[in-house]
């Protein structure tokens, strides 16, 4: 998965594409406007500069479910800086999933599987469907969720409130959906 942002207002004219947010840049590379950082062997981000003088973008931050005409542009620059192509976005890494069971640990449905979250908030019930990061997703602050073991518990999705997913909402706690079925990607569903 790879995530990219975008805010002239805020960092300039600059594409960020976010392949590996929690390594650390050991050397980056440049050609042309584009800048590849890598950490020894292995690429965990690239650069684009001057986005403006070759695609118009409106984006203020990031970009979840990149187009096919973007990723065709960014693909032919960073093929010309000598990188491999990316792949086109078909997941998002947020899903809806509906709370079957509350105790210590949320217990959600997601489609056929099942997955465990950390108890955060107090307005979750039984039937609630909800939208989760899942395991590997690179969510709007930039940080990868990243399953983890707890009191001997896999924790394996995050349950998100708006603001996590950039929606404006007066309530207090985890997003509450409705309009979508279990296992449906929360920013493809429909498309």
């Amino acid at each position: 998965m790879y995530r990219m942002f975008y805010d002239r207002e805020k960092h300039g004219d600059i594409l960020f594409i976010l392949i590996e947010p929690e390594r650390q840049a050991t050397e980056i590379k440049k050609a042309g406007n584009v800048e590849s950082m890598y950490d020894g062997e292995d690429l965990i981000g690239i650069n684009i500069n001057n986005l403006s003088k070759i695609l118009k973008i409106r984006a203020h931050g990031m970009i979840i479910t990149p187009g096919e005409e973007l990723v065709n542009v960014v693909n032919h620059i960073i093929s010309r800086a000598g990188l491999k192509k990316l792949p086109y976005c078909v997941d998002s890494g947020y899903r809806v999933a509906t709370i079957t069971s509350i105790d210590e640990y949320v217990t959600l449905k997601v489609g056929e599987k099942t997955l465990t979250a950390l108890k955060e908030y107090s307005n979750l019930k039984v039937g609630d469907d909800v939208v989760i990061a899942l395991d590997g997703t690179i969510q709007y602050n930039r940080k990868t969720f990243k399953s983890y073991e707890e009191n001997g518990k896999t924790i394996n999705c995050h349950i998100c409130i708006a603001e996590e997913l950039r929606i404006e909402s007066d309530v207090e706690g985890a997003f509450i959906v409705e309009g979508y079925k279990s296992g449906d990607d929360f920013y493809l569903a429909g498309e």
